[in-house]
């Protein structure tokens, strides 16, 4: 027999340990997503502790004043992720995304563009829809705030809260780039060289403007003990989020949710009032339970998360859960809090001219090379850091040199001449497998377990890094056994040929969430059929008895340049 070499495994090490377990240990791993709210405004309207049957996942629906970029994408891709993973685990998912078309900026960004404001809303939402088709954004539901089934849930919502509702005079603060109000204590004064005095939002740094109105107003006050009682179970996630939270909790009062329509014309007019219309986040929050049937039924409310950036919390997180306490709904189960992008260290701004289109980038470098970098690099806690230079020696260092090229050494004809996935020989690997070999193959048996629970809890980075750990160690083996040296010693070659291709089946299932397209290739290559791509397929490694034929097709990911003056 051939003597075979050890290779160190100190690369896997972190990810090993000797684990062996069926697909549904891992499929009903505990998330903090699932048990994130554990207070009776939640748990009233839940009695049943049972796995659900349907996931669902929101992002907020995006403002059309501009156009898409990449900060908007991220956020559709933690959604788009999280449910492709549930999905692959058994579950039916839902995904509601779509465009927020009203209020005072699209008033006056239309006005800027010579068209009417729903001319100009329907050529920036074909610009999202465009976008999420790019990058395989698989929604259920996208919702326009100026369908007309939307603008029917917003009319009966506001007849559900308004025995809360009153109407009253306004002064104070509107910033309308965000579209909020704004106190004293939330606003910044500054005094230029000439003397002239700008007031910005200490948020957002966009700029305010005193107004004074007749509006309706909602007690949010009233609401503070439920809220405080729903937040004590840890609805935001990251928790770290809630310094973002607190400050507004320990200070509420009364909230116009109505403009004047003589100012605010573009919108959903307050019903038997139209003098009035709906404040733009009152119509927006509200497409969540339009995506649900609402207000005809409210099936499969309420929402598992509502994934949000940073910058929009307070309302997600205040003012959403109190308008659904006083239409006496249920409230979601969790708040998903992701932190913004910058360029190059600096924040996006299209006054610098560093804002990032993401269909620029697709295509130079493929909707799956950035699906890949940002999940890859993303971490909801911090801002990330978009710089096209790291993202080519990523694309390059792991996509291409570690996973197209391990799948090009094991189907390479000079290796591989019968093209075959040769099924696991039992007995050979008793024979002539060494305490390496094992511990690969246990480390493979522990990875979907270490991923389910990283991608469970949207850390889609820490699940990459265990599967990129995993894919390393396969090409040491590789290195070290030497296959090309095993060509008369067939049973063992066909043995190591399998063990490669079992690393490669098992992590390119694993990436589906991720890259689905390149994961999607790299299983036709291999030749696992379209039914064995879930989860229950993962585990036991080896246990599948047939061979298989390989469908080699070229390189399944071609190493990109750097281009222009990428850092």
């Amino acid at each position: 027999m051939v003597a075979l070499k050890k290779f160190p495994l100190r690369c896997i090490s972190t990810c090993s340990h000797r684990v062996k377990f069926g697909y549904r240990a891992f499929l009903n791993v505990p998330t903090v997503t699932l048990s994130l709210v554990h207070n009776e405004n939640v748990s009233k309207f839940n009695h049943s502790h049972s796995v659900k049957l349907l996931h669902s996942n929101s992002t907020p629906i995006f403002y059309v004043n501009a156009a898409p970029h990449i900060g908007h994408l991220y956020t559709a891709l933690l959604a788009d992720a999280s449910c492709r993973w549930k999905e692959l685990s058994g579950q039916e998912v839902k995904l509601v995304t779509g465009t927020d078309e009203h209020g005072i900026k699209i008033q006056r960004a239309a006005d800027l563009n010579n068209q009417s404001p729903l001319e100009f809303c329907n050529s920036v939402t074909t610009k999202y829809q465009e976008l999420f088709a790019a990058f395989e954004i698989r929604y259920t539901d996208y919702i326009r705030t100026t369908d007309d089934n939307h603008k029917t849930a917003v009319t009966h919502f506001w007849n559900k809260i308004s025995e809360h509702t009153f109407k009253g005079y306004y002064r104070g603060w509107y910033c309308a780039n965000d579209e909020t109000f704004l106190s004293d204590s939330q606003v910044v004064k500054a005094k230029d060289d000439s003397g002239n005095i700008s007031v910005t939002s200490a948020e957002s740094g966009q700029p305010c403007e005193v107004i004074e109105e007749e509006n309706y107003l909602f007690p949010l006050h009233k609401f503070k003990d439920e809220l405080y009682r729903w937040h004590s179970g840890s609805v935001v996630y990251p928790t770290s989020f809630m310094s973002l939270v607190d400050p507004y909790l320990d200070s509420l009062g009364d909230l116009s949710i109505s403009r004047p329509s003589s100012r605010v014309g573009w919108g959903i007019p307050v019903p038997n009032d139209s003098s009035q219309t709906i404040y733009v986040w009152v119509d927006a929050l509200v497409n969540y339970l339009t995506a649900f049937g609402y207000p005809d039924s409210l099936q499969d409310w309420p929402i598992d998360s509502h994934i949000v950036g940073k910058d929009i919390l307070k309302f997600h997180a205040i003012y959403w859960p109190a308008f659904l306490l006083a239409a006496d709904l249920p409230l979601p189960k969790s708040i998903i809090c992701h932190s913004h992008w910058l360029v190059d260290n600096a924040k996006m701004s299209k006054s610098v001219g560093n804002v990032v289109d993401p269909m620029s980038l697709r295509d130079r470098y493929t909707a799956d090379g950035l699906r890949y970098f940002l999940l890859r690099e993303g971490v909801l806690g911090k801002d990330g850091n978009f710089s096209e230079g790291k993202m080519v020696d990523y694309l390059n260092s792991e996509l291409c040199n570690t996973l197209a090229n391990l799948l090009s050494r094991c189907t390479s004809k000079s290796i591989n001449s019968s093209q075959l996935y040769p099924p696991f020989n039992a007995e050979v690997f008793e024979s002539a497998a060494t305490e390496e070999w094992r511990e690969l193959m246990d480390s493979l048996n522990s990875l979907p377990e270490k991923v389910a629970e990283h991608y469970n809890n949207f850390k889609f980075y820490k699940g990459v890094d265990c599967i990129l750990m995993q894919l390393r160690c396969t090409n040491g083996f590789f290195d070290t056994v030497k296959p090309w040296t095993l060509k008369d010693s067939e049973d063992i070659l066909h043995l190591v040929l399998h063990l490669v291709m079992e690393n490669l089946r098992v992590c390119s299932i694993l990436l589906q969430p991720i890259i689905p397209t390149l994961s999607a290739n790299l299983l036709d290559t291999l030749g696992v059929p379209l039914h064995s791509r879930t989860v229950e397929y993962l585990l036991p490694v080896s246990s599948g008895s047939k061979t298989r034929h390989i469908q080699a097709s070229g390189h399944l990911f071609k190493r990109v340049e750097r281009v222009g003056g990428a850092k």
